[in-house]
């Protein structure tokens, strides 16, 4: 295998953020590469094991990574596969942080553990192409897995801000076009004990309701807190429609204490 030199790449640390043309350093390779130097480098046999360990916590329902005959496998739920084969998530994950872990080790060049990094990540749209429960998760475990850098990320979506960890700080970034004027806002949300539909109808991002187009009788408007509540509530109701279609009427109450 040929030796690859990513050093021209890692120059431009912010290419990929400003450039769209920008290309994210290949993990696959480099996970190629601490491989074939580990006999001789005990760094790159360290890193090496490390950073497999890494994603196999970091991507979901991965649940082992090997590399065989020069080529990487991913576990997925049992199922033996290649990057080409893995989920869109998974991809948007592993090149990602992989970008992230390369550039971090070569510019900390002693250092072999991936929680010991240090530094300060921009990630732009960091809810793209993941699955809701992804894009909570991967906030929780960047913060865990990289306890000293600082994550600063842009989002559409609401949910990667409830696994935002504690003392986290949110910012509108306002643009007018005409004036040619960017703002960013402070609006000092404790978003802690909110819900996304909340988060979602506040000053972060400022939809002015959160009912759906197909809703035409206000009163038929479902305003649970969770889908489970829904179909307790949904059966509670139906229960109580049959009693009283057969002339029975009971406290609701006493419907609430017997589905609970």
């Amino acid at each position: 295998m040929q030796d690859i030199n990513f050093d021209q790449h890692l120059i431009d640390s912010d290419r990929s953020l400003l450039n769209q043309q920008g290309n994210l350093l290949n993990i696959e390779d480099w996970i190629r590469l601490q491989k074939l130097r580990e006999e001789s480098n005990t760094l790159a046999r360290i890193r090496y094991k490390n950073v497999i360990k890494l994603f196999e916590r970091l991507l979901p329902n991965v649940s082992k990574i090997v590399l065989e005959d020069d080529q990487v496998f991913y576990t997925e739920n049992g199922y033996k596969a290649t990057i080409h084969q893995i989920g869109s998530g998974h991809k948007t994950i592993l090149f990602m942080v992989g970008d992230i872990v390369i550039r971090l080790f070569e510019m900390q060049p002693k250092e072999s553990e991936p929680e010991n990094l240090s530094g300060i990540v921009v990630i732009d749209e960091l809810d793209l192409h993941l699955h809701p429960i992804n894009q909570k998760n991967l906030s929780e475990i960047l913060s865990d897995l990289f306890p000293n850098i600082q994550f600063i990320c842009s989002t559409h979506s609401p949910i990667p801000l409830l696994g935002a960890p504690k003392n986290s700080t949110f910012f509108v970034v306002e643009r007018d076009r005409q004036k040619s004027i960017t703002t960013i806002r402070d609006y000092d949300i404790d978003i802690s004990n909110l819900q996304p539909n909340t988060l979602l109808t506040s000053p972060l991002f400022g939809m002015e309701s959160i009912r759906s187009i197909q809703n035409s009788i206000f009163s038929e408007f479902r305003t649970e807190n969770d889908y489970r509540e829904y179909l307790h509530r949904k059966k509670r109701d139906e229960s109580l429609k049959q009693y009283a279609e057969k002339g029975i009427h009971l406290p609701k109450d006493l419907m609430d204490i017997i589905y609970d």
